[in-house]
């Protein structure tokens, strides 16, 4: 079984000899996809190239020329697989199931827990959050899309859109590689460890490296809202240590102003801008947030606190 390196650079030579701007697409949107979804001593399995088109058509552009897509990559691929590679001989049209109760039962039949497993299914940004938790309390968490796959007269799934895991404290697992979709276009590959995440940034419908980084995860600010936008889901926010912290700074703003200190407006500002990005990004409908803003946003309004006290 050849390898992913061997597969791109298989591909790496075709394009010296590739002409038009679509098959450019194509071969780029494949050897990217390749590079940055696996290792190179992997296997180029017939279960990988199937992923290939799980994952590109998310994306409408490729929905809407899909069959110059199978047409181009079987081309593509011509002497490097052979000519009965299953994803190769399957023809698929994309369709949506905009019932939500239809897509929930359709989930239910195509992901099954495992022994010890418990499944829960969450609406979720036009899609289906699936959350498995296994009895010795890891958790890893799926979305789809609404989109599905039909392939030879059966449904299959598009995506996911982000798949992590969670280790029994429901801290992101250090032992596994995490993606995570940040906008309609852009996704998130990375390890978490040591307070630090590592890992890539992509792009678009051809999977174009953005940047890499090694840092802080609330530095990598797009990530780390995405990521608390999908952990309250199953993590309280009462428990959850940015969450609390926020609610401090705010608590302590509100004192600056109401003593007028000197700092007081700056302080509160910054901290109800903060505020405001949590709760719309992280924590929506958040009651007790919701309150504090309001309240942070009326003193911050009161004539008496926009003048800072003058000691004498």
């Amino acid at each position: 079984m050849p390898t992913i390196k061997e597969g791109v650079d298989f591909l790496a030579k075709k394009k010296k000899i590739t002409g038009s701007s679509f098959e450019n697409k194509v071969l780029r949107s494949l050897s990217n996809y390749l590079q940055v979804f696996f290792q190179p001593h992997q296997s180029f399995t017939e279960s990988i190239l199937e992923s290939f088109f799980s994952q590109a058509l998310y994306y409408q552009y490729w929905q809407e020329n899909l069959r110059e897509l199978e047409t181009v990559v079987t081309r593509l691929l011509q002497g490097f697989v052979p000519s009965d590679f299953t994803p190769l001989r399957k023809t698929r049209q994309v369709i949506a199931i905009q019932n939500q109760e239809n897509l929930l039962s359709f989930l239910r039949r195509k992901i099954l827990p495992t022994k010890g497993e418990r499944r829960a299914l969450v609406p979720f940004e036009e899609g289906v959050l699936v959350l498995l938790l296994s009895p010795h309390g890891g958790l890893r968490v799926r979305h789809y899309p609404k989109e599905v796959m039909l392939m030879d007269g059966d449904l299959e799934l598009i995506g996911p859109r982000l798949s992590l895991v969670y280790d029994e404290h429901l801290e992101l697992s250090a032992r596994h590689e995490q993606m995570m979709s940040v906008s309609f276009m852009d996704f998130y590959r990375f390890r978490h460890q040591g307070g630090l995440v590592e890992g890539i940034r992509f792009t678009g419908y051809e999977f174009s490296k953005k940047y890499l980084f090694q840092e802080p995860l609330y530095k990598e600010v797009d990530l780390f809202y995405a990521l608390k936008s999908v952990e309250r889901h199953f993590i309280n926010p009462q428990s959850d240590p940015f969450y609390h912290e926020l609610i401090t700074q705010m608590e302590k703003a509100q004192k600056l102003l109401r003593d007028r200190h000197v700092d007081a407006h700056v302080v509160a500002s910054q901290v109800l801008k903060q505020a405001h990005m949590a709760y719309k990004k992280a924590f929506p409908q958040d009651r007790l947030l919701h309150l504090m803003i309001c309240q942070l946003e009326a003193q911050l309004k009161t004539p008496t606190t926009l003048m800072p006290s003058v000691s004498s």
